[in-house]
């Protein structure tokens, strides 16, 4: 009977480290551990298609997101090591809000030598201007539509 209590004691303890604490509201540093609010597949107005979760951003290729903001509406992303532009760099992508299921996103960083970088590395984002306010070259924004 001692043997199963104490295999149950374990059990739970293993269980509890497992599944945390159950609150996911924010971490010490405040910052949300929601889940990405732009999470799912999508169809870009430049004809692709785009998958979005906490992990990855896959467009052209699956850059792993590092960092993301709900309340801010950024995700800092690397590029993998076999990439066939910019191996390895990190970037930044910040969105408007999800309206009528579709929003817009900006690529504000993409060469930066570390993820804290993007944020001094990043061109200005206008999003009062869809057509030619994405960075510094006067780029659009990219519209996503939900599939």
């Amino acid at each position: 009977m001692v043997k199963v209590g104490v295999f149950l004691v374990l059990v739970s303890c293993a269980m509890t480290l497992a599944c945390g604490d159950g609150d996911d509201s924010a971490t010490d540093d405040g910052s949300s551990t929601d889940s990405i609010e732009i999470e799912g597949t999508w169809t870009s107005n430049f004809g692709g298609e785009e998958a979005i979760s906490d992990e990855a951003w896959t467009s052209f290729a699956a850059q792993t997101i590092i960092e993301f903001s709900n309340d801010e509406n950024y995700a800092i992303w690397q590029n993998p090591s076999d990439a066939e532009f910019n191996p390895d760099m990190f970037g930044r992508n910040v969105w408007t809000e999800i309206e009528d299921g579709s929003f817009y996103y900006c690529t504000v960083a993409y060469m930066s030598e570390t993820a804290e970088a993007t944020e001094d590395d990043a061109e200005p984002a206008d999003a009062n201007d869809f057509e030619t306010g994405c960075g510094a070259l006067g780029s659009p924004w990219t519209q996503l539509t939900q599939q």
